[in-house]
């Protein structure tokens, strides 16, 4: 670390002519990249620095300008070195739209964050050509579940039969998902990602692994955050705020409602089996013993959706009797 601090302290005050400046790191994510706070006498900035190698500096680069010409209020870039992997960037301060959310101000931030997540899926490609959410990848997303949380962290010693019975779900989930409607994707939209702007505006962090994937994923890692749960009632309102500035938008008009809340149900399923695994190898692999708290809210996610969806009745089975279980005994979710 104090290799990478030398060279930002080099590139601040050689390449960019920054004279005096206090440095504060601030609170990582679940990446590699870590953020500073560069604070001049009247006026502060973020860097990012991501490690070349484990991070790609430039994809957040392009699509920061993507999103910047799509008029997404993502932080403005004031200076590039993708050499070293470090980006100068905007500050958007400390209100982090978790951190302030009530029950009585979410509708108003809520339907914030779904006019942004409509802004989004209109945005113009254009020359931008973003990865596919295919099966695929899909299907090495929710591998994380078997290989992180069930061998890794539970150490649950699958048998032959159980581990068809994941494959076979695994495959079918991303082949229904497969058949919905795409649009330009963030890929985690959430409440941690989410900031409070000076003007109440919503600004939009950690969007390096957008993608165009399903028209509901978005609304799934917000509606169903890993960090904060809402009531059914409340999720299906702001479900059918979406359904109606969508359609007035034009984004989704050969979609109905119910089609929508089953969409939101099959996507959400994927998504929170893949979160679980990443959720157990940050702990595992990097250290992160954080991420353990939140797993058991992703687990019933998972519970909730297999009982709206009605199939997959033995993965439903081996999670409600055999993998729920070890994980409510377990010290760290308590």
């Amino acid at each position: 670390m104090n290799d990478r601090l030398n060279l930002i302290k080099n590139w601040l005050e050689s390449e960019l002519k920054i004279p005096e400046y206090n440095i504060n790191k601030l609170t990582g994510d679940a990446s590699f990249r870590q953020y500073f706070r560069i604070n001049l006498p009247d006026v502060s900035y973020i860097l990012m620095d991501a490690p070349p190698g484990r991070e790609c500096c430039k994809t957040f680069a392009n699509l920061d300008h993507f999103f910047r010409e799509n008029h997404i209020h993502v932080p403005k870039i004031y200076a590039e070195n993708i050499t070293d992997g470090f980006l100068l960037l905007e500050d958007f301060g400390d209100d982090v739209l978790l951190s302030i959310l009530t029950p009585g101000n979410a509708d108003n931030y809520y339907h914030k964050a779904i006019d942004i997540i409509c802004d989004i899926q209109a945005a113009k490609t254009n020359n931008m050509t973003l990865p596919p959410f295919d099966k695929k990848f899909m299907l090495e997303e929710m591998e994380l579940f078997r290989e992180w949380l069930l061998k890794n962290l539970l150490q649950y010693p699958l048998s032959s039969q159980e581990d068809k019975i994941i494959t076979a779900v695994f495959n079918d989930l991303a082949d229904k998902i497969a058949l919905q409607h795409y649009a330009v994707t963030h890929r985690d939209f959430h409440s941690r990602n989410l900031m409070r702007l000076p003007n109440d505006e919503l600004g939009v962090l950690d969007f390096q692994d957008a993608v165009m994937g399903p028209y509901v994923y978005d609304l799934v890692s917000l509606l169903k955050d890993a960090y904060i749960t809402w009531s059914r009632d409340k999720t299906e309102l702001w479900l059918s705020y979406f359904y109606d500035t969508a359609r007035n938008r034009g984004l989704i008009l050969d979609i109905n409602l119910e089609s929508l809340f089953m969409d939101f149900e099959i996507t959400g399923l994927q998504r929170h089996i893949k979160v679980a695994g990443i959720f157990a190898r940050l702990y595992k692999r990097d250290g992160k013993e954080a991420y353990l708290k939140d797993i058991p809210r992703v687990l019933h996610y998972i519970n909730v959706a297999l009982a709206r969806i009605e199939c997959y009745h033995d993965f439903y089975q081996l999670l409600i009797e055999k993998w729920m279980p070890q994980v409510e005994m377990a010290t760290w979710s308590k």
